[in-house]
């Protein structure tokens, strides 16, 4: 948890589980998103087994504009690590 601060876990919690959401995981697994953890790495974990079109990251879009008013591009997200995305986040409001 080295780039979540520690005074900032509430909303560091809120944003793990809009990801949850957008991913359809389940919410408990919040606390186990790591800062370098990558969306599309944990997708690709995730649907391995099975087709899936890749709307979590619509969702994931969706709910970033939504809550905080943060426009990214859904092919950003093949760069960007969850720690990446929470500064934009933290920036952004």
């Amino acid at each position: 948890m080295s780039r979540y601060p520690d005074l900032e876990w509430p909303r560091v919690e809120q944003f793990l589980i809009l990801f949850c959401d957008a991913f359809l995981l389940q919410r408990a697994g919040a606390p186990h998103l790591y800062p370098d953890d990558k969306p599309m790495e944990v997708y690709r974990e995730i649907f391995r087994f099975w087709p899936v079109d890749d709307m979590q990251f619509e969702h994931l879009e969706q709910a970033l504009t939504r809550e905080y008013e943060l426009e990214i591009p859904s092919g950003e997200f093949g760069h960007l690590t969850l720690g990446d995305l929470y500064e934009r986040v933290r920036n952004a409001a």
